[in-house]
């Protein structure tokens, strides 16, 4: 097996000296995100190098052990980043591009290869040209719900069935939390959802205007709760 091209980059320096923090939070703020977008970068090279390590293993399927093991990860995790890796180097090129510029970071690149998944690698690069012209100014959860519409144009007829056998798979989960508290979560077809988190969130304001001893949050978490039991 021939062994695969790696990404080229300069050799790592150690890193300088970062020089001292701006003593205004405009300078702050404009510190922080120079300082993302290098991180970006680098996640962006992490990504390419791990395809390429996809790529060289005899056995691909033990990648995500190896990835585990070797930075202290679950395999789980491992599993999602060299999915995530060989998305990158495959069918999504513009949002590794977007990686390289600084401009997202392998967080955000997830969000718009998870909608992606299920496509075909032409139907993916497709999508992937769309979302790179969409990309300015969100956060993860919108680039999401955009690569989520762009995937459902695309594929309107695969998408309907998708939700179809989404809601079929609804269900509801008890999560145990920490400092006695549990999570309590279903999944519910949209138009029901949003509809039972106005009207939690309709009783939950009318009570704040009476109560102001508890926030509004705790009003809304009671509220749900009452109305259940």
């Amino acid at each position: 097996m021939s062994a695969p091209t790696v990404p080229t980059l300069p050799d790592f320096p150690d890193l300088p000296e970062f020089p001292r923090i701006p003593s205004s939070r405009s300078g702050m703020l404009r510190r922080m995100r120079q300082v993302q977008g290098l991180v970006n970068r680098l996640q962006a090279h992490y990504f390419e190098v791990l395809a390429c390590f996809t790529r060289a293993a005899e056995e691909p399927a033990t990648v995500p052990q190896e990835v585990a093991l070797a930075l202290a990860i679950g395999k789980q995790a491992a599993h999602q980043q060299v999915e995530l890796a060989q998305a990158l180097t495959t069918r999504l090129p513009r949002t590794l591009e977007a990686m390289r510029r600084g401009e997202i970071d392998g967080y955000k690149a997830a969000k718009i290869h998870e909608p992606t998944a299920i496509l075909t690698d032409t139907e993916a690069r497709q999508v992937d040209a769309v979302m790179s012209t969409r990309l300015a100014g969100k956060d993860p959860g919108g680039l999401r719900r955009s690569a989520n519409r762009a995937v459902a144009r695309l594929d309107p007829e695969g998408y309907a069935g998708r939700c179809r056998a989404r809601r079929v798979r609804r269900k509801v989960e008890l999560i145990p939390l920490d400092e006695g508290m549990v999570q309590l979560s279903g999944d519910l077809p949209v138009e029901i959802g949003v509809a039972a988190y106005q009207r939690i969130d309709r009783e939950a304001r009318r009570r704040r205007v009476r109560d102001k001893t508890r926030t509004l949050e705790q009003h809304r978490t009671d509220v749900y709760a009452e109305l259940l039991l």
